[in-house]
């Protein structure tokens, strides 16, 4: 009489991805207490987004990118634009730097010579999203195989890893005022950038599933191929069954895409100076694909392995099946993305030739 093959072990659920941080605001206008341009380049406070203010969220290598920082001001000049996001290879595309704004400049008048431009800057792009893991597929290899003298079934595959999402951009800095002619309304620095955020990373697959046991009345196996069978005659066989195959894990959760900082946006000094741009959102990484499920394990009265020719194993003895039934293929991994497939079930039989 056959005993029952072990079922097997589901495969271990692949680990989520990481978030991608937030950018950091942009630092908002500043005094420079003076309207010389020298003098405003040299003061340790400009220009802006110093140390923190500004940074691109964090979440390596799909870091977001950097808020401009404002630069004194100068006639209608354009401020300068923010930084790009990181990718990651095979990753979300990273989003793009805004454009800055362009510097007001006073006139003989005393009014404002805008030159056709805008003291506000854009906002840096947002990182695109990653794409999931492919599915781990179920096996599909019932018979399985003998190594070293034992019984070996297939496993399912491990679902792909997502791909990361892309660090969105930093915002551009806001236009300053320049007062070149001495009106007394007094030169500010625009409002400073903020960071893009960071990508998120792709959650990990799922691992495949592994085979269940085997059941086999009587097991038959040779090192290399022989006809030299031992006689096994007028038995009554009692098949058993296999084992179920084990589940695919599933697949991790992707990480989410940091926010973008706001740019800064306060007027200090004067009301026309430019906003800075927000930073663009981090891309959300892929989800990992689920892993496939593994074969149930085989059932038979009698297997033999590395026959050189047919035995009469299966008309010399009587078999009964009374009770045993086909394991079960594990079932494939969930995943939000692509969820594995399923293992086939387990083959049965009086003998495997």
């Amino acid at each position: 009489m056959a005993g029952r093959g072990a079922d097997a072990m589901t495969g271990s659920n692949g680990p989520d991805g990481s978030d991608g941080d937030d950018g950091v605001a942009g630092e908002v206008e500043i005094d420079p207490q003076t309207a010389s341009l020298s003098t405003c380049t040299n003061r340790a406070y400009t220009p802006g987004n110093q140390g923190v203010p500004g940074n691109g969220g964090l979440n390596a290598p799909m870091d977001g990118g950097s808020g401009a920082g404002a630069v004194c001001p100068n006639d209608n000049d354009a401020q300068p634009s923010g930084s790009d996001g990181s990718v990651a290879v095979g990753g979300g595309a990273a989003g793009t730097g805004g454009v800055g704004g362009h510097d007001y400049q006073t006139n003989s008048g005393c009014s404002y010579d805008t030159a056709g431009y805008t003291t506000n800057a854009l906002a840096g792009s947002d990182g695109a999203d990653g794409s999931d893991g492919s599915s781990g597929v179920g096996c599909s290899g019932t018979a399985g195989d003998v190594i070293s003298g034992h019984w070996r079934g297939d496993s399912g595959t491990s679902g792909h890893q997502g791909t990361a999402g892309g660090g969105g951009g930093g915002g551009g800095a806001g236009g300053g005022i320049d007062d070149n002619d001495g009106c007394g309304l007094g030169d500010a620095l625009g409002n400073s950038g903020g960071g893009g955020g960071a990508g998120g990373a792709g959650g990990h697959g799922g691992q495949g599933g592994q085979s269940g046991g085997g059941s086999f009345g009587i097991f038959v196996t040779f090192s290399m191929a022989s006809d030299d069978y031992p006689i096994i005659e007028e038995n009554t066989i009692v098949r058993g069954s296999g084992g179920n195959g084990g589940d695919g894990g599933f697949g991790g959760v992707a990480g989410v895409g940091g926010i973008g900082g706001a740019g800064g946006d306060e007027h200090l000094v004067n009301v026309l100076s430019g906003k800075g741009g927000d930073g663009g959102k981090g891309g959300s990484g892929g989800h990992g694909g689920g892993g496939g499920g593994g074969c149930g394990g085989v059932a038979y009265g009698v297997y033999i392995f590395n026959n050189n020719s047919v035995p009469t194993y299966d008309t010399s003895n009587s078999f009964s099946s009374t009770g045993a039934v086909a394991a079960a293929g594990g079932r494939g991994g969930l995943s939000y993305g692509n969820s594995g497939t399923d293992g086939h079930d387990g083959v049965v039989g009086d003998v495997n030739y």
